[in-house]
């Protein structure tokens, strides 16, 4: 009996501090509004040359981002980890939305100009025992294993629900069937399965290289109309799940201008600089994109809001 009570103590004691964790978590993105000038402090986008390592970790707890404002951090909560950053040029330590398969456990490291990259992705893979992997990424903070791709016609060639033996994507498109089996696209998902207008857009899940399979969903015009990254960035602001829009802010990074994809009547538009200086009060994309237009390189918030008073905000990178 006593060995018995010992184990619910000890159980319990675990369920509360994980539970205290992610209410920390919780509070900390609560904070980012009156915080976000923290951003240029700790470094994000001050150097248009840097680049992000997108590190999974081996267990979600050990290794998580902290010391920031909830959105850019500077530290992780394992020192090992901090000395391999402290042993490099690095910048913020960006945390990611849950993964599909990874969930909590993928995270980015911005290295800055000087910053020895393929160094410190192999210091960072070499400790095994908190990084399970550790790759540099085509562009800031984008997830290597996911894409999104609107077809052209979702009716005729999407996913039909079913999978070939090994575990890979069939869709009603030959062609997209054999390039899901060539690089083992195991995962598809609506971005918007409550919108029949938005039927088009899709998420994939992919155990092949990211360029690769880029490369050859653009060459299927017959079918595929455009390929996107699928950035990481954490919908922040929100902790109701209903006060969020859905939605992509796209092409990301941008040229001269932006869209924004969602099923939503969106009335504000609110553009900030790295250090949270406001530049743009708009109501319309095309309001917004004039000024977008004139905008040096670097990285920019964008804050949208609806009709039905729902918000969210999207990290921009102007080229």
């Amino acid at each position: 009996m006593t060995i018995a009570v010992k184990r619910i103590k000890s159980s319990l004691k675990i369920q509360t501090r994980y539970c205290t964790f992610h209410i920390m978590q919780i509070l900390k993105q609560i904070v980012f509004v009156i915080s976000l000038t923290l951003i240029s402090f700790y470094g994000l986008g001050q150097n248009t040359n840097s680049q992000t390592i997108e590190i999974v970790l081996v267990d979600e707890y050990i290794g998580f981002p902290e010391g920031g404002n909830g959105f850019v951090d500077i530290r992780s909560n394992d020192e090992g980890l901090n000395d391999i950053f402290d042993s490099y040029n690095t910048g913020g330590y960006l945390r990611g939305l849950t993964h599909y398969i990874y969930n909590d456990s993928v995270h980015f490291i911005e290295c800055l100009e000087g910053c020895d990259i393929e160094q410190l992705r192999l210091d960072l893979e070499n400790y095994n025992s908190v990084i399970l992997r550790a790759t540099i990424t085509p562009a800031w903070s984008v997830f290597t294993d996911m894409l999104i791709v609107e077809l052209i016609d979702w009716e005729a060639d999407g996913p039909t629900g079913e999978y070939t033996n090994e575990g890979y994507v069939i869709t009603q498109n030959n062609t997209l069937n054999s390039i899901f089996v060539e690089n083992k696209v195991t995962f598809t998902e609506l971005l918007f399965p409550e919108s029949q207008s938005s039927k088009n857009y899709w998420s994939l899940g992919f155990e092949g290289n990211l360029n690769e399979l880029w490369q050859q969903l653009l060459d299927a015009t017959e079918s595929v109309a455009t390929v996107e990254y699928y950035y990481a960035d954490l919908p922040i602001l929100s902790i109701e799940e209903n006060a969020t829009i859905k939605g992509v802010a796209y092409p990301n990074p941008i040229n001269n201008k932006i869209s924004i994809l969602t099923t939503e009547e969106l009335i504000n538009f609110e553009l900030y600089n790295s250090v949270g200086s406001i530049l743009k009060k708009a109501s319309s994309i095309e309001e917004l994109n004039t000024v977008i237009l004139t905008l040096g390189s670097g990285l920019y918030i964008l804050n949208i809001e609806s009709k039905d008073n729902r918000r969210k905000k999207f990290k921009i990178i102007k080229k």
